[in-house]
């Protein structure tokens, strides 16, 4: 989901960049220590959601705190390439209000993924537990979609405000749109400029879009536990397989049995293990 698209990619490679630069030497890292309190920054981690949201949250909630120390960098370090690096971080990132949008979107997002990851890595975690947190996430994002712009845009003004950089985007931006002819017209491909205000195109092509590829990947993932939980329920369910017809029961099994084959052995088998259910079920 971090890498769906390149603006996404740009965002966490500052967010890299940032622990990179302060984490090259204990000199630097002392700068940061000095300057940014009750939060720490790690190398990103592809699996983890957890570290990002942590990552994130530390520029999010010390964003002043870590610009200070990046100008510090610039004023203390005497390699031009240093220099050259940080003082692109200030100017274009922590200076631009596109990119403190950016971020508060991605911490809201995945502070919400994070909370349902961390249920679900619990090693006692029921199929139909995991099932239920799955769809209350993705309804809270199909919320998020609605509502969750507006509010991060607020968000963001308050944090440029505190940061004193203008509330605003810097680039105008063009959209390339195919026009639509009917049967009488020239049947010839053309295209005409459109262009969309800043902050309706960073709405479309960037937060509905990367909240619509969560969403996607989530349902995706839903769908394949649904499947599961069809497969197994009346494993470990015992009110399902109280309520459940002798016909069901027998069709779950040799299903079961096929399912579990492999290479051509049978790791189950479906007529013993259907009458073992029986006798738990009239039990």
């Amino acid at each position: 989901m971090a890498n769906c698209c390149a603006k996404t990619k740009s965002f966490f490679g500052v967010v890299q960049q940032i622990y990179s630069l302060f984490s090259s030497s204990t000199k630097r890292w002392k700068i940061f220590k000095d300057y940014v309190e009750g939060f720490t920054l790690e190398p990103l981690s592809e699996t983890c959601w957890e570290n990002r949201v942590e990552n994130i949250k530390a520029i999010r909630y010390q964003a002043p705190q870590i610009r200070d120390a990046l100008a510090h960098l610039v004023e203390t370090s005497e390699d031009l390439k240093t220099k050259s690096e940080v003082d692109s971080i200030v100017t274009y990132e922590f200076e631009n209000f596109e990119f403190m949008f950016g971020m508060d979107i991605w911490y809201n997002l995945l502070f919400a993924i994070n909370y349902v990851s961390k249920i679900l890595q619990n090693e006692d975690m029921h199929i139909d537990v995991a099932i239920k947190q799955l769809k209350s996430l993705i309804s809270y994002l199909e919320k998020y979609i609605e509502i969750g712009f507006e509010e991060a845009m607020i968000d963001a003004k308050e944090i440029a405000s505190e940061m004193k950089i203008k509330a605003v985007f810097h680039e105008k931006r063009i959209i390339r749109r195919k026009k639509q002819f009917d049967d009488n017209a020239n049947e010839d491909a053309a295209y005409e400029d459109m262009t969309q205000s800043d902050i309706e195109s960073f709405k479309v092509n960037y937060f509905i879009y990367i909240v619509e590829q969560t969403l996607s990947s989530l349902k995706n993932r839903l769908e394949q536990f649904q499947n599961y939980e069809e497969t197994f329920e009346f494993l470990y369910d015992l009110r399902k397989l109280k309520s459940v017809n002798i016909d069901s029961l027998k069709n779950y099994c040799f299903n079961l049995e096929a399912l579990m084959k492999h290479d051509g052995v049978y790791n189950i088998n479906g007529k013993d293990l259907f009458s073992e259910l029986q006798i738990l079920k009239n039990g």
